[in-house]
């Protein structure tokens, strides 16, 4: 399973994300640097776990209030493989997100249009980069749903992979920064049940190896990590660990497709 750091821009910084309240996130204090200086943090975070992946949640654009377009980029430049989030609603969003040059393009729930304006935006003959379908969730409900606009989880799902949607992020705001324990684990065990070939991601809620053991077990590609990185819960022996176990288990899925 592969661990990415997260990093949430606003206003130029990275913040501590917590349980979802944007308004009182804060400029992040880690281990491996300060959130005043973005881009030398996800450098030491990547570096920490051995990683170019990053994820990166650009929350002005999230929230319509500006951008950290030009953040992004220098992560881009400075060798980051950057899977964004900057709220792609539109067309023009879309745009902007691609002219970032991120790696692979997170298409939030949370933002999202209805399916047939995404099914529009995939079928144009535009080269795109990987997408990945964002399920956020607030106490295992959706934050909302436009795409499929029935409110149910597996629906989305169905949904996305109907339109050739072969990655989801199940991501849970609650449980954001609160280092509680993930509690998308089951959701992502009845998925790989469902629809075995999807590539699944997780996030919220890690607090240490053990918890990323446990969404090793349960079947996920992929986990999201940020609390337990700026305070040193989790780092590049805690990946060695997993790596062990997992080698013990030569059928599990250990490639990404990003």
């Amino acid at each position: 399973m592969r661990v990415v750091p997260v990093l949430d821009l606003k206003n130029g910084c990275a913040v501590h994300a917590v349980a979802g309240r944007r308004s009182e996130y804060r400029i992040v204090q880690s281990v491996h640097g300060s959130g005043q200086a973005p881009v030398l943090l996800a450098q030491a975070l990547m570096r920490s776990i051995n990683t170019h992946d990053l994820y990166v949640a650009d929350l002005d654009a999230i929230l319509e209030r500006g951008n950290n377009d030009q953040t992004v980029r220098a992560l881009a430049a400075a060798g980051a493989r950057v899977w964004l989030d900057r709220g792609i609603r539109s067309e023009d969003d879309l745009s902007r997100a691609l002219a970032t040059g991120a790696h692979a393009l997170i298409l939030a729930l949370e933002t999202a249009p209805p399916a047939k304006v995404v099914a529009r935006w995939l079928r144009s003959g535009r080269r795109l980069p990987p997408v990945i379908l964002s399920i956020d969730m607030l106490d295992g409900r959706l934050v909302a749903d436009d795409f499929s606009q029935t409110g149910d989880v597996d629906e989305v799902v169905k949904q996305a992979v109907a339109l050739g949607i072969c990655r989801i992020l199940l991501l849970d705001l609650q449980s954001v920064g609160r280092a509680s324990g993930p509690t998308v684990l089951e959701f992502g065990r009845r998925i790989r049940r469902l629809w075995p070939e999807l590539w699944i991601c997780g996030g919220g809620g890690v607090r240490n190896v053990d918890d990323l053991l446990a969404a090793q077990r349960a079947g996920f590609d992929a986990y999201l990590v940020a609390t337990a990185l700026h305070t040193g819960k989790v780092d590049r022996h805690s990946l060695e660990y997993l790596r062990r176990i997992r080698d013990r288990a030569p059928h599990d899925r250990t490639d990404s497709p990003i």
